[in-house]
């Protein structure tokens, strides 16, 4: 027990200033950001379990962000959202970047993304990937508009993700 605990604790301090920005993006709140992360860390304890070495990063990433996803689920179910503390202006959590920082970073990001897509991909596979990333449709219903088969419209998705990916991979 006290070998997973130390490396739990390795964890933890390796990889706890991504998660909780992951967290604060997604919930839009300090506290509860902190919450998610420890619950996921409180449930690698509990089940005595740890991800490999060389997966734990990702591993970690989308646990916080399936259990922040939960959590807005529930708010939205319940109708409970959390108050979010007023802040100061120019105040800040310590050395860990606000949410307004973080929330900047997300959305430069997304702008830089869409601004590829339209000026680099080229067509047909632009239009499929802005349609179902930019504009939050379904794959079904891109292959109707544009009478194609949903196969077509998966290798359109697959070819433009990876030209995506390889793009910001070499920056």
């Amino acid at each position: 027990m006290n070998d997973e605990v130390t490396i739990i604790e390795r964890l933890f301090q390796r990889h706890y200033r991504r998660m909780f920005l992951t967290a604060c993006a997604l919930l839009g709140n300090d506290e509860e950001a902190r919450d998610a992360v420890s619950e996921v860390f409180l449930y690698m304890l509990s089940a005595r379990w740890t991800p490999e070495e060389q997966r734990a990063e990702a591993w970690l990433l989308v646990a916080v962000r399936n259990h922040c996803l939960n959590l807005l689920k529930h708010w939205r179910v319940t109708g409970e959202y959390p108050s979010r503390p007023p802040r100061r202006e120019g105040e800040t959590t310590g050395d860990v970047k606000s949410v307004d920082d973080a929330n900047a970073d997300v959305d430069s990001l997304y702008a830089e993304i869409e601004r590829y897509i339209q000026e680099e991909v080229t067509e047909p596979i632009a239009t499929v990937v802005s349609m179902r990333y930019m504009e939050q449709r379904r794959a079904e219903d891109i292959a109707t508009e544009l009478g194609l088969k949903r196969a077509t419209v998966y290798q359109r998705l697959k070819k433009g993700i990876n030209q995506i990916r390889n793009h910001f991979k070499e920056r």
